[in-house]
């Protein structure tokens, strides 16, 4: 029958020296402090360690975003440089288009503003068409613009007329000249433009072959008045 690890230790404990299991212990102990020491730094280097973890994942997240404001910021320097350009570009080409509409008109349409300007006694002083744009304004002398429909039934009939008068004097400069003739053109025209019409019409006549139809005596004065050469027809004793 084998002995019990009890016995085994009674046995044991019985044979060892007081004095050397008193050594054993106090070696023991120390060993036992130790690492005990070596526990407690291997807790305080890990919590250095992990400081140290957090602190490069918060670095490396400082790092990141830094480094996505700089290139925003330099996305955001790009735009404005690219926008400044645009809003300068705009604004040169409004400029050359302001300097087109003023200064380089068609000839028919620098014609025709002198005589609308005459017609209308001067209250008009410019007819332009925007470029790329098939409309027609005007300006008066306190420089405020108005489109064809925001003139009245007469004025409007005078920059058609004016429109026309222009067109004739400048087919006349490249071909030959051709007669003209009116049909009652005044009848909307209150007296002073009229009158002044009458004077386009003279400015108008050089060079040119008129024929006007009327029904209306006072335009037949007017007429007479400013042609004396003009030979008057009644075609009702024709």
């Amino acid at each position: 029958m084998q002995p019990t690890k009890y016995e085994l230790f009674v046995e044991e404990l019985q044979a060892s020296d007081p004095l050397g299991l008193e050594e054993e212990n106090r070696r023991l102990e120390e060993c036992l402090e130790t690492l005990e020491q070596e526990s407690s730094g291997n807790l305080d280097r890990r919590g250095a360690i992990g400081n140290q973890i957090e602190q490069l994942e918060h670095g490396s997240e400082a790092s990141l975003a830094r480094v996505m404001q700089e290139s925003l910021l330099e996305d955001l320097h790009e735009k404005s440089r690219e926008w400044a350009s645009l809003v300068l570009a705009r604004k040169i080409l409004a400029k050359a288009i302001e300097v087109y509409e003023k200064e380089r008109q068609p000839a028919v349409i620098v014609e025709a503003q002198a005589f609308f300007s005459k017609i209308t006694g001067g209250r008009y002083t410019r007819i332009y068409s925007p470029l790329n744009s098939s409309e027609i304004y005007v300006e008066d002398r306190e420089g405020r613009q108005k489109t064809v429909q925001e003139l009245s039934r007469g004025t409007a009939e005078q920059l058609y007329l004016s429109l026309r008068f222009g067109f004739i004097r400048e087919f006349g400069r490249h071909s030959e000249s051709l007669p003209i003739v009116f049909d009652d053109v005044l009848v909307n025209f209150d007296p002073e433009r009229c009158k002044s019409t009458c004077e386009a019409i003279k400015d108008l006549v050089p060079g040119n072959q008129l024929f006007y139809f009327t029904c209306h005596p006072e335009t037949v004065e007017m007429l007479a008045g400013r042609f004396p050469e003009a030979r008057v027809v009644d075609l009702d004793g024709v």
